[in-house]
């Protein structure tokens, strides 16, 4: 299956488009896949979707390699859908700690 997303109930579409915003939109698509989080239409949303991305890059490094994503990253892009499979946040628990242990 590939991966799928749509930006129709961003506020700001075309800012997370632009050409400036899209490498961090890309980033953020993919990083959604990876913890599991497969929208950002609420406030809880956003808040474990951040949580998850910042584990993650702790473990793997900053996605975007200079900086790392922050809240207003997440929250410019609040309304982004993916076909993302949801990860519950026991589920999420394990995979980052296998994560991490395979790391060591």
């Amino acid at each position: 299956m590939s991966l799928s997303w749509n930006f129709t109930d961003c506020p700001d579409s075309t800012t997370c488009r632009s050409k400036t915003e899209w490498p961090v939109s890309q980033a953020i698509i993919w990083l959604l896949l990876a913890v599991g989080v497969p929208r950002l239409k609420t406030d809880d949303d956003i808040r474990e979707a951040y949580r998850r991305i910042q584990a993650y890059e702790r473990v793997r490094g900053n996605w975007l390699g200079d900086r790392a994503l922050t809240m207003d990253d997440l929250q410019l892009r609040r309304g982004l859908r993916t076909n993302a499979t949801r990860i519950t946040p026991a589920a999420w628990e394990r995979k980052i700690g296998r994560i991490l242990m395979d790391e060591l």
